[in-house]
């Protein structure tokens, strides 16, 4: 695993810790089934790639916001 591909992971998966707790704050409640899904995905590698691009993509948009 290259350094960009790690860089990516620690990002994402801070990214989808900030999403649970913003959607905590703001409705009391957070989808963690789909959060735990979506870091699963990335933490485990069980992705192809484009998937990870998708997920990329996602993350910048939100990133973008």
């Amino acid at each position: 695993m290259n350094k960009s591909e790690l860089d990516f992971k620690y990002h994402y998966l801070l990214k989808l810790i900030d999403e649970a707790a913003e959607g905590y704050t703001k409705h009391g409640k957070s989808n963690i089934y789909e959060l735990q899904r979506k870091a699963a995905t990335v933490r485990d590698s069980n992705y192809t790639f484009p998937a990870k691009i998708e997920a990329f993509e996602e993350f910048c948009r939100k990133e973008k916001q």
